[in-house]
C-alpha cells in the first residue's frame, strides 16, 4: 500500500489528483490511501499529531503556508527525509529554492494523469513500501525504514520498536511481525527480533546492539542463530564474536 497526500487549496485540483491517483494506482496495481489538505495548516496540524506519508504532491502557491515553508519544516524541522515531495506548481522558477528540500520531482500545473501515472510509477521503483515498516498507534499510520531498527522488543503484546533517532511503540504479534521482515533480521528470543546490522558483538548466549543494549538468545534460537552468525563471519563479514 501507498501513502499519499496532496494539499493544494483548490478544490477542483484535488479532486482531479485522487481520480489521476486511483487510476494510476489501479494500473499499477498498487492499493492506495489518500489523503487532501486544503490548507497547509491543517497538513502540518496532521504531521505533527504523527500522520505519515509515503509520497506527498504539494502545492508551493498556498494561500498561507507555503509548500517551501511546508516542506523546509518536514526536512529541517521534523529531519524527516523518508517522506517524498512532489512540489506542484503553475510556475517553473523556483529551482534554487527546493534545491535544499530534496524533492523527487517538480511539476507544472494543469496537472494530467499520464504525469501523475509518472509520478507514482517512479515513487514505486525508486522508493518500494516494502522498504518500510508499517502500523498503527490508534488511528495514527506510520512507517519507519526497516534500515534504521535496530531491534524489535516485545512484552504482553505491546512491541517497541527501537531506530536509531527514537523507541516508539504499537499493539501487535512479535511473531506475525516476523512473517514480513527482510532477510537482515533475526529472532533470538521470544521477546527479541535484531537487525543483525547493528549487532556490534556476540557471544553464544547474548548479543550486543550498536546502541549498547545487550540482549539475551534463549536456548531455543541459539543454535539457529549462531550458526548463521558463523556462516556469515565465514563468508568475510566482521567477526562479533567475544568471550
Amino acid at each position: 500500500m501507498i501513502r499519499i497526500a496532496v494539499i493544494d487549496d483548490d478544490k477542483i485540483i484535488g479532486y482531479e489528483f485522487e481520480k489521476y491517483l486511483k487510476s494510476s494506482c489501479d494500473k499499477l496495481q498498487i492499493k492506495l490511501d489518500i489523503d487532501i489538505y486544503y490548507t497547509g495548516e491543517r497538513f502540518c496540524d496532521a504531521l505533527k499529531s504523527g500522520e505519515t506519508y509515503h509520497l506527498i504532491f504539494l502545492d508551493i502557491e498556498l494561500y498561507s503556508l507555503n509548500g517551501v515553508y511546508i516542506g523546509k519544516y518536514i526536512r529541517e524541522e521534523m529531519r524527516n527525509n523518508q517522506m517524498q515531495i512532489i512540489f506542484v506548481s503553475a510556475k517553473q522558477d523556483y529551482a534554487m529554492q527546493l534545491f535544499q528540500i530534496r524533492p523527487m520531482d517538480f511539476i507544472i500545473k494543469p496537472v494530467s494523469e499520464e504525469t501523475i501515472f509518472n509520478c507514482v510509477k517512479k515513487y514505486s521503483t525508486l522508493f518500494s513500501c516494502k522498504d518500510y515498516f508499517q502500523f498503527k498507534t490508534g488511528k495514527l499510520n506510520h512507517q519507519i525504514s526497516y534500515d534504521s531498527i535496530i531491534f524489535f522488543e516485545s512484552k504482553n503484546r505491546i512491541v517497541k520498536i527501537h531506530t536509531t533517532n527514537d523507541i516508539m511503540e504499537c499493539y501487535a504479534k512479535l511473531s506475525d511481525i516476523e512473517l514480513n521482515l527482510p532477510d537482515f533480521f533475526k529472532r533470538i528470543h521470544n521477546s527479541f527480533i535484531v537487525n543483525q546490522n547493528y549487532i556490534i558483538q556476540h557471544s553464544i548466549n547474548e548479543v550486543v546492539m550498536v546502541d549498547k543494549t545487550i540482549l539475551s538468545i534463549s536456548r531455543h534460537y541459539k543454535k539457529q542463530f549462531n550458526e548463521y552468525m558463523m556462516h556469515l563471519n565465514c563468508k568475510g563479514g566482521e567477526d562479533f564474536f567475544y568471550e
